[in-house]
């Protein structure tokens, strides 16, 4: 097994060093494909308000997936910069500062937006969205906060 690069160690140990739970070792993994080190972080919702967390950490980029919403990052900078980037983020999420809007047709969900507290008001990031689903079921939209780390 390829072992971790220089910045996915850092954000390995930051997330140790960190350890309130769910940002804690409990929390991170490290899988190997094709024959490289993936730092992954997850954590699973622990009801319906809540929503899922998974990331990815790679040698110069990053996936964040919150609930069915993702997005890829590039990383600038010294490791330990990254880490810490990307620890503020994690913690942002698990504060209970960012929330998913997930919109459902019928049963099923079909569109997610990102929210971040901006302190009076929450600042809104692109959405992602499914191109074939229930377009005739009933809408609703549902709001998500995982608000665990006080």
């Amino acid at each position: 097994m390829d072992k971790l690069g220089p910045i996915q160690s850092a954000i390995f140990e930051a997330i140790s060093k960190y350890s309130k739970s769910p940002i804690d070792n409990e929390h991170v993994k490290i899988e190997t494909r094709k024959g490289k080190a993936i730092l992954e972080f997850y954590y699973k919702a622990s009801s319906e308000l809540e929503y899922d967390v998974y990331g990815e950490f790679f040698e110069d980029s990053f996936t964040l997936c919150c609930d069915g919403w993702h997005d890829e990052f590039f990383m600038d900078g010294s490791p330990e910069r990254k880490a810490e980037r990307i620890l503020e983020m994690l913690k942002s999420i698990f504060e209970g500062k960012v929330k998913v809007r997930v919109k459902f047709a019928g049963k099923s969900p079909y569109q997610w937006e990102i929210f971040f507290d901006k302190g009076i008001d929450w600042d809104v990031m692109h959405l992602t969205g499914l191109i074939f689903y229930n377009y005739f079921g009933k809408r609703k939209a549902v709001d998500k906060v995982n608000k665990i780390i006080a």
